[in-house]
């Protein structure tokens, strides 16, 4: 597991400045109420509410829901307006959605969530000064001080934590499957050297396209891959990476079907919980168990809040919103959503006084996030955060998920 700790000064500091804006707004709320009559706060959302993050969609509605009847309590005169567009999980309709937004005079957005999409969008937010946050892009090439900040640490963090994980695990050979899109092929680039560098060897390289539906020939591709590396040096004890969204079910779902892969241990880059054919699918569910199916993702945990009693736990945060959806959710985005609701929400009040970005720096310097210090790095990439790894297990006699 890797951990980014944070320099004891800069939590002081950054406490004071909690107990700071936390006075202030107390003295908001009780003493100002009518502060935000009438007043209408535009946020727009670029969510895939379908395509292949289609759980990640209806994950941020559940989130956002929420997050605006918090704010709201908080200032009951504030009127939020989420303006929410579905980007299908495809990079040229999200830059139809942000150009449709931009010309109802919407500053601050939440999303895209993929990486492929914030960098279709980049130009044209950049251009036009449009605060893009987004929970969940990490890929590396995007981490430049620009008009975009991401809440998620991006993919050098993560790959060097399944590096070293791996590594702990006595692993000498990976296998690499991934989508061929700007997420896939940076998380992959940035893992191969780190994995060379620490003596791992690369068996070889599986990518498939994002359109794809049909991953027969990929899972044969894979399956040779795998077997030419068992037979090389049975000791190396093969491991397959899949840099992959939700089509990883129907991936495992054919890998099932050769004995190669099931004697391989898998880490998916991504949270897997989510995907029904791990629950749902015997096939998928006796893969998992056998290969030790393992998914690293964001780590959700409890943090005090000494200044902000109104801000949620992870657990209540959690409780909140599966009392409030029976859909199935994807629980390590969650809080990434509901910071940058917060965060959203200031800067959009402030939008036609202040300038986005600059606003956008000051007001996550005070917000205090749910699960963690709210910090950023000089390219708007979250610079505090930990990788938790998952796997799947069963427990007396039935299969968990987790």
């Amino acid at each position: 597991m890797h951990n980014k700790l944070l320099h004891s000064n800069k939590c002081q500091t950054k406490i004071k400045s909690f107990f700071l804006f936390g006075i202030i707004m107390l003295l908001l709320v009780t003493i100002t109420p009518n502060l935000f009559a009438q007043e209408i706060v535009k946020i727009g959302v670029l969510a895939p509410f379908t395509g292949g993050l289609s759980v990640m969609g209806q994950t941020t509605q559940a989130v956002l829901d929420i997050a605006e009847a918090d704010i709201e309590r908080l200032f009951s005169d504030m009127n939020i307006q989420l303006v929410a567009e579905d980007t299908e999980t495809n990079p040229d309709v999200a830059l139809e959605k942000i150009q449709q937004l931009h010309d109802q005079g919407i500053q601050v957005i939440i999303g895209p969530f993929s990486s492929s999409c914030v960098e279709k969008i980049k130009p044209f937010a950049d251009e036009n000064h449009i605060l893009i946050i987004s929970p969940t892009s990490t890929s590396p090439s995007l981490a430049i001080d620009d008009m975009i900040f991401r809440m998620h640490m991006n993919d050098i963090e993560k790959a060097t934590a399944v590096s070293e994980f791996l590594q702990r695990h006595d692993h000498k050979s990976v296998a690499l499957l991934f989508r061929d899109d700007t997420y896939g092929n940076e998380y992959a680039n940035a893992f191969k050297p780190l994995w060379v560098a620490a003596g791992g060897t690369i068996a070889g390289e599986v990518k498939y396209s994002p359109e794809q539906t049909d991953f027969a020939d990929t899972v044969q591709q894979l399956n040779q891959v795998v077997e030419e590396s068992i037979n090389a040096d049975s000791s190396s004890r093969t491991a397959v990476i899949s840099i992959s969204y939700d089509e990883i079910g129907a991936i495992v779902k054919l890998s099932y079907q050769h004995d190669a892969l099931k004697q391989t241990r898998w880490i998916n880059n991504d949270d897997a919980a989510h995907i029904s054919a791990f629950t749902n699918d015997e096939d998928v569910k006796a893969f998992a168990l056998q290969t030790n199916f393992t998914f690293a993702a964001a780590s959700v945990k409890d943090l005090y809040h000494p200044f902000y009693p109104h801000v949620p736990t992870c657990e209540n945060l959690l409780t909140r919103i599966y009392k409030s959806t029976d859909e199935i959710l994807q629980e390590d985005i969650v809080t990434f959503v509901y910071d940058a609701f917060q965060i959203a929400s200031f800067v959009a009040l402030m939008a036609d006084v202040f300038d986005v970005k600059e606003e956008f720096i000051k007001v996550s310097y005070e917000v205090f996030g749910v699960n963690n210090f709210l910090v950023f790095d000089v390219n708007g990439d979250s610079s505090n955060g930990v990788t938790a790894f998952h796997s799947f297990m069963e427990s007396n006699g039935h299969y968990d998920g987790l």
